[in-house]
């Protein structure tokens, strides 16, 4: 793995993020393999995007709060590490901003980034470890009411499919109890992300350092729990870290970042082999609120098409994306051929334009509610489990599973689940808008 020597002079502890060595970089990079998809199931029913109805009201999310946290580790057996009392170790939490003075001209990125670190690092139930994290953090979690469990990126594509963006992807949906869990289904658990390009991972990678505690943190994981459209949702997604609030100065929008503020950021995905065996637990470190989380971007600020210097990002995509995960600020480092100066990063809040794109959405994501509950009925009245399937522009495909696909939870967390969710006098009606199975 490349470290620059002044990394080591700092006495930074990093993890391994699949960088290849600076010479290397020279290189161009060996195009990913993609796997064959999964075999399709057989297709029950179409629902297309224009014949959605649309909820009474505006929807919008609410009662958002920080549910529990866990950071991968990168050993051979499955490694997860929860925040508790061990609080002098930090072990837990994400790295630390420390970045080179004054600028550092990086090399592009190289390396393997995984698509879904929780699917590769323990495919057979990809969300116990998230289940485990809830319990260790809040033993007095009631998943009764709970109606969705579903990552950042599932219902991301399902706020694209209704907003009319093309893309391609596929996830299955299991009922554990009262609650349905929306499962990503790539072709592989060990799926890249294809053509990797910029410096946004060695940004990471020379920026950042892990705080003393277990070597080899890789990916830190939060799931949060939120409302919308009368639907109860936990939403789990890959965090890039956070600011203390006790280290930050008071920011105005747009403001430039000062040298020496302290940004915690979290590693991308690093690509290690797929591994199984009993899920190893540890704790360390301390819960981060939701309010501290940023998401990091950088950016080049020479325009190739109009051949000029700019400093604006795009909204477009990121503000959606933002909106899911209920992220409330934005870190852009801008570049020229990957150098970066301290007067270059940014930090934006978001709230109000998060806000504004609910509002200029509002009709789409009435028709996203219908939608939601419209699954929710497929999966709770069908026998078995069914699979939502979306391809270019076409329509939305309820299947029925095809082929090997992982389970949400192993028996002995769904069970637990299950319990945990029965309360006297509960009804007994896990449909109560009379929907047909398909």
């Amino acid at each position: 793995m490349w470290r620059a020597s002044s990394a080591r002079s700092r006495g930074s502890s990093r993890g391994p993020r699949g960088l290849a060595s600076f010479r290397d970089t020279q290189r161009q990079p060996e195009p990913v393999q993609q796997s064959p998809p999964p075999p399709y199931g057989q297709r029950l029913l179409e629902i297309k995007r224009e014949e959605l109805p649309k909820a009474p009201e505006r929807p919008r999310i609410t009662a958002c709060d920080y549910v529990a946290s866990y950071t991968w580790l990168g050993r051979s057996t499955p490694s997860i590490v929860i925040p508790g009392m061990r609080l002098v170790d930090r072990q837990g939490e994400p790295p630390r901003w420390s970045p080179p003075n004054p600028s550092r001209q990086l090399p592009p990125d190289r390396g393997e980034y995984l698509r879904d670190p929780n699917a590769a690092r323990y495919p057979a139930y990809p969300w116990d470890p998230s289940c485990q994290a809830i319990w260790k953090q809040q033993p007095d979690f009631d998943p009764d009411g709970v109606d969705i469990i579903t990552c950042a990126s599932v219902l991301g594509n399902l706020s694209r499919f209704v907003r009319g963006v093309d893309r391609d992807f596929r996830f299955v949906m299991e009922t554990v109890g009262e609650s349905v869990f929306f499962i990503r289904r790539e072709n592989s658990p060990t799926d890249l992300i294809p053509d990797v390009r910029g410096y946004g991972h060695t940004f990471l990678e020379e920026y950042t350092s892990w705080n003393r505690g277990l070597p080899g943190s890789e990916s830190h994981q939060r799931v949060i729990r939120y409302d919308f459209g009368g639907l109860h949702f936990l939403v789990r997604f890959e965090s890039d870290g956070y600011i203390p609030k006790d280290d930050e100065q008071p920011l105005n929008e747009g403001q430039k970042v000062e040298p020496g503020l302290e940004t915690m950021i979290n590693t991308l995905n690093l690509a290690p082999p797929a591994t199984q065996g009993v899920l190893h637990v540890e704790e360390g470190g301390r819960p981060i609120a939701q309010g501290e989380v940023v998401d990091i971007k950088t950016r080049s600020m020479f325009d190739f098409k109009t051949r000029t210097i700019k400093k604006e990002i795009d909204l477009t995509e990121l503000t959606p994306r933002l909106w899911v995960s209920q992220i409330p600020t934005l870190v852009v480092a801008y570049h020229n051929q990957g150098a970066f100066a301290d007067s270059d990063i940014r930090i934006r809040s978001m709230r109000s334009e998060i806000r504004k794109w609910e509002r200029d959405h509002a009709d789409a994501l009435r028709q996203l509610v219908e939608l939601l509950q419209e699954l929710v009925g497929y999966a709770q009245t069908s026998a078995t489990r069914l699979e939502v399937c979306h391809a270019g522009s076409g329509p939305l495909e309820v299947r029925r599973v095809g082929g090997d696909c992982p389970e949400a939870l192993s028996p002995e967390w769904k069970a637990k689940w299950i319990a945990k969710g029965r309360r006297p006098g509960a009804s007994g009606d896990p449909n109560p808008a009379g929907r047909s199975a398909p």
